[in-house]
């Protein structure tokens, strides 16, 4: 008699669940009964990287030419130099500890928003924000890669992070960032320019926010002692470091009243706007899962800069290069962090081995779509340091690609490869999990 009701009782939740009409296919949002809504949030992967390169990044000890050193800026009197650092204890870039506090990531698809020239929405109430952003990851992640405190209140012992996941965001793999997919049921936005609305049926994203709360890199002077004073989730470091968010915020040399009254902020969140021939942020119907890639430049370029603090004092620290926007001892320099993110199908992405390479620790081939013509102010979409016999990058979508083999040369070494040596273009078709093969002569 147990067994009866206990069956009767199983067939009527299920009945219930399957009669609510917030259960049916593409309407997960909300569903008491979380069944199906967790089926189509495992299909998207959101991986967080914090490298220049896609695909086998440099060792720590590789940069700056296989040096493992941290690149300086220019330091000496006048116009152009920082003012005289204090080198004391710098670390090399392996032994550098990182403290990463990031709020949430989240994506937008509305084409139609104002974008400044600043390269900012243009968002002017919480409505407006809450209608732009589509919050695909909102769950706040802390990574360390070393104990910052003995209390109960650290990356390992909240499990918010493990060193050696702290460790992926460098090494090419990325960490694996909790996430939902945004598109339950694949449609045509109605923000998506398309001729035929009802034949093309996929999700086009434009923009992307990763905003972080808190980075700290572990190594700072001031006065002549290490700054032990800044706080990580909510606990002091002790072994040293300072917030690089207050002074990636702003581009050096923007007046105050821009801050407030102009001017976005710059790494909250670090944004990400596509531009002309970027198209590999559609996400199409179905099932069959997918990669969203999200990374940002920053392992390849880390550099001392010393700037005059409001107190008079000089403050020396481990930032980003300032090779897009350059930093002379001010107390802003911004402008140098930049984002991209990708949409691949892993099950049926095409792969591109290169060949004609010569090892190099300042050359990368980096790829981009054909239609591109802005290799500035965006990260390629893809790229690896150049490898003797076969270099290789994952995944690659359909289309038109340019390949470039550039360098970061004499008279700006900074991390980042500024200069273009030669380049090709090729084809990708529509079929599956293609070997494509491209011969380009770098360095």
């Amino acid at each position: 008699m147990k067994k009866i009701i206990l069956l009767v009782l199983i067939f009527f939740l299920n009945f219930s669940a399957c009669d609510n009409k917030r259960a049916t296919l593409g309407n997960y949002r909300g569903v008491p009964f979380p069944v199906i809504s967790a089926l189509f949030n495992s299909r998207m992967l959101l991986l967080l990287k914090l490298t220049y390169a896609t695909d086998s990044p440099l060792e720590f000890s590789e940069i700056n030419n296989g040096t493992g050193k941290i690149y300086q800026d220019k330091f000496g009197t006048g116009t152009g130099f920082d003012v005289p650092p204090d080198l004391f204890g710098l670390p090399d870039a392996k032994d550098l500890n990182f403290f990463i506090d990031v709020g949430e990531i989240r994506i937008s698809s509305k084409y139609t928003a104002q974008v400044t020239a600043f390269g900012v929405i243009a968002l002017n109430d919480i409505r407006a924000t809450k209608r732009f952003w589509d919050r695909i990851a909102p769950v706040r992640q802390v990574y360390c890669t070393t104990l910052y405190t003995f209390g109960g209140n650290s990356c390992i012992n909240t499990s918010k992070a493990f060193p050696l996941t702290a460790a992926q965001l460098f090494n090419g793999d990325g960490v694996k960032y909790p996430s939902n997919d945004p598109t339950a049921e694949a449609y045509v936005s109605e923000y998506l320019p398309v001729a035929d609305a009802n034949s093309t049926k996929y999700s086009r994203y434009m923009y992307t926010g990763v905003f972080i709360r808190n980075f700290i890199t572990g190594w700072a002077r001031e006065n002549n002692a290490n700054i032990t004073t800044s706080r990580f989730d909510n606990n002091p470091i002790l072994t040293g470091g300072t917030n690089l968010v207050p002074r990636n915020n702003f581009i050096a040399g923007t007046p105050d009243a821009d801050k407030s009254s102009r001017n976005a902020p710059l790494m909250f969140p670090v944004f990400y706007a596509a531009g002309e021939g970027h198209q590999d942020m559609d996400i199409r119907p179905g099932a069959d899962p997918y990669i969203l890639e999200v990374r940002m430049n920053i392992k390849e370029i880390l550099m001392v800069h010393s700037y005059t603090t409001l107190n008079g004092t000089v403050q020396t620290m481990v930032n980003v290069s300032d090779w897009r926007r350059p930093h002379s001892s001010e107390q802003d320099m911004g402008g140098n962090i930049l984002t991209r993110s990708r949409v691949v199908y892993p099950e049926t992405a095409s792969s591109l081995q290169i060949t004609g390479g010569t090892r190099s620790l300042t050359h990368y081939y980096t790829l981009y779509r054909k239609e591109e013509t802005n290799f500035t102010d965006h990260l390629p979409l893809a790229a690896t340091p150049v490898k003797d016999g076969i270099s290789k990058i994952k995944y690659m979508n359909p289309g038109n690609y340019r390949l470039r083999c550039v360098g970061d040369l004499a008279p700006n070494i900074d991390g980042h490869p500024e200069t273009l040596i030669r380049e090709t273009t090729f084809t990708v078709n529509t079929a599956f999990r293609q070997a494509i093969s491209v011969n380009l002569a770098c360095p």
